[in-house]
């Protein structure tokens, strides 16, 4: 059997080669600190895209790492099959501006036939058809052609629908399917095709889906374990497209799916990365996973939202009502849920939490670290929601027989009264065939001025578009408030976390006690001084240990390569009045922002401090 720690390891090992010479990079955090257009990390490339438009990596130009990513938006599939997640792993590798088709291609079905040991005739791909705008990615066809017939296999291209015809391994799809661009790319923005490997795991086509089989086909029996996305193309201001100066590549292995297929499984929750937790379910519940539709879906879900909450806590997120926390409070009371329905008794969270972390000590010691941290807030919001879910659920099946329906009025009270989200209710209320009235449920919760995560879901799904000038200024004036909180409280204070959209910033630190207003004032005096100074802003490749040394600030656990780039506010790396590790990006002088103004300073959660702040 493969282990999920041979995978990690046989991976980063292939690319960091004295062949392939990548270098490792750091994973980034779940909650990103800059980019206020989402949530959460959801790609390997998400952190990358400022070397992907074009700014150098002070690692250089081959990449990789192994990226931890939450996605929110198929939550509600979690449980329904066994390949659904709200938290997953990406397997990266990049080349920004260096290798390109030829080389990635080759090195993907290497990886694939010769380190994991998958069989070559089992592996298919797609590639971009072309349209009325790019004419069709013959090149890659080509490339693949001559790749495969390195492992005796003469591959060719046919109608999609003739998969496992003949030589038929070669299928082009339209834009939809076969292409990259960000979402809502502008002109100067980098876009191209992309090339997909497909495994095919010999199930029978389920005629659900369509009379044919193909290998998007959504019936499972091929199952995408590989996204080549080769970046070739400029967008223009009318929507065409020129072609680069330089190529980049980016490259994503899904990680759950990869370990499924060399294992020769068909259920994810029977690899090694849940099989502790799922062991301690059934100790838990006295029930065995396979046992039954209905308690395999219990299980899936139990064992999916606590590794996510888990991760989660961990970056100190917690439970709340907005934002992060919100998805995190949503994802443990809907565990408490499935919980009670296999019989587990309260106080579960603590076993599986354990479960969770020694699974992933090893790639993530930080989980080791916080592991008393992570279990008591878990069994907080366990013991907070334990005692309303019961009452609640009886006044809620109570409804719905009585009734038949749920207006929006009974679905906010039940809401405000024993705190299940949303979603939760609409769940319950759907086992037994009864659709809520949401839109005067989001009425309801807007007269208590409360702010519905379900109206801004797209925030989950993720975007790059936060390089405005806007946020570009509040950006860089996180950096000076960080320094001026430091120079005014102590030099303990450190930055927790922080959000920025084009109105406002938001930025948590650490300190133990509300701010005086003369503190306030002071810390404002300073940020307004040193951009009166008209200070410039600039960076600097330097070693870790330079870097160290130079007293630039560095936070929130990260793990970084053995080259980091430092952002100086100041005429030099020595003299400037604030440096930290950052990727940018930032104005040129602090001329640039304007008049900054504290506007409100709060509690955000025990020992962690929140300012908001705007520019004017």
């Amino acid at each position: 059997m493969l282990s999920h720690l041979d995978l990690r390891r046989k991976f980063i090992e292939f690319y960091t080669d004295s062949v392939r010479k990548h270098v490792e990079i750091q994973n980034s955090p779940l909650v990103p600190q800059n980019d206020p257009t989402t949530l959460f990390t959801g790609s390997g490339m998400q952190p990358l895209i400022p070397y992907l438009l074009g700014e150098p990596h002070p690692e250089g130009k081959r990449l990789v790492n192994i990226q931890k990513c939450i996605r929110a938006e198929d939550l509600d599939e979690v449980g329904e099959t066994p390949v659904h997640h709200t938290f997953f792993e990406m397997m990266g590798n990049w080349s920004l501006g260096d290798y390109f088709k030829k080389e990635q291609i080759g090195w993907s079905l290497e990886f694939f036939v010769n380190i994991i040991g998958l069989s070559v005739e089992k592996l298919y791909v797609s590639v971009f058809q072309g349209d009325a705008k790019i004419p069709k990615d013959t090149e890659s066809l080509e490339i693949w052609k001559k790749e495969f017939k390195k492992y005796g296999i003469t591959a060719e291209e046919g109608d999609i629908h003739l998969v496992g015809k003949g030589n038929l391994r070669i299928f082009s799809y339209p834009r939809n399917k076969n292409w990259w661009e960000r979402s809502g790319a502008k002109a100067g923005d980098p876009a191209g095709p992309d090339s997909e490997i497909f495994y095919d795991t010999g199930r029978a086509h389920d005629p659900k889906y369509g009379d044919l089989c193909h290998v998007n086909c959504n019936c499972r029996r091929f199952i995408e374990i590989c996204n080549n996305v080769f970046m070739q193309y400029e967008k223009q201001e009318d929507g065409s497209y020129k072609p680069l100066k330089k190529n980049s590549v980016d490259v994503g292995y899904g990680f759950e799916r990869v370990l499924l297929v060399a294992n020769g499984m068909d259920d994810d929750y029977e690899t090694d990365v849940f099989s502790k937790v799922v062991e301690r379910v059934e100790k838990l519940s006295g029930k065995t996973y396979g046992e039954s539709d209905d308690f395999d879906k219990c299980f899936r879900i139990i064992a999916d939202h606590i590794r996510t909450s888990v991760f989660l806590t961990a970056e100190d997120v917690l439970p709340s009502n907005k934002e992060h926390g919100y998805l995190l409070r949503r994802l443990v009371r809907r565990a408490i849920r499935f919980a009670k329905k296999l019989g587990i008794k309260k106080g579960f969270s603590k076993d599986l939490a354990g479960a969770v972390i020694e699974t992933f000590k090893e790639p993530y010691p930080h989980l080791l670290t916080k592991k008393e941290q992570i279990i008591s807030e878990l069994l907080k919001e366990e013991e907070r929601f334990g005692d309303a879910l019961e009452k609640g659920l009886k006044k809620l099946e109570h409804l719905l027989a009585m009734k038949g329906t749920l207006s929006g009025e009974d679905a906010f009270m039940i809401y405000e009264t024993y705190g299940f989200p949303l979603e939760l209710i609409i769940e319950v209320a759907k086992e037994v065939n009864v659709e809520v009235d949401t839109e005067t449920f989001n009425k309801a919760f807007e007269k208590h001025k409360e702010k519905s995560k379900l109206a801004s879901e797209v925030k989950f799904k993720g975007g790059l578009e936060g390089t405005s000038e806007m946020h570009i200024k509040y950006h860089t004036a996180t950096h000076l408030l960080h320094q001026a909180l430091r120079d005014t409280l102590g030099s303990e204070v450190r930055q927790m976390g922080s959000n920025i959209t084009t109105e406002r910033l938001r930025f948590d630190f650490s300190f133990d006690r509300k701010m005086t207003e003369e503190e306030i004032k002071k810390v404002e005096e300073i940020v307004n001084g040193k951009i009166s100074e008209d200070l410039p802003v600039s960076s600097v490749d330097l070693s870790k240990e330079e870097a160290e040394k130079s007293g630039a600030l560095h936070f929130f656990g990260e793990k970084y390569g053995e080259t980091v780039k430092v952002y100086c506010i100041g005429k030099d790396l020595k003299d400037a009045y604030s440096k930290e590790y950052c990727g940018g990006p930032h104005v040129k002088n602090t001329g640039e922002l304007g008049r900054f103004k504290i506007l409100k300073e709060e509690a955000s959660s025990k020992g962690v401090r929140r300012i908001k702040a705007v520019l004017s």
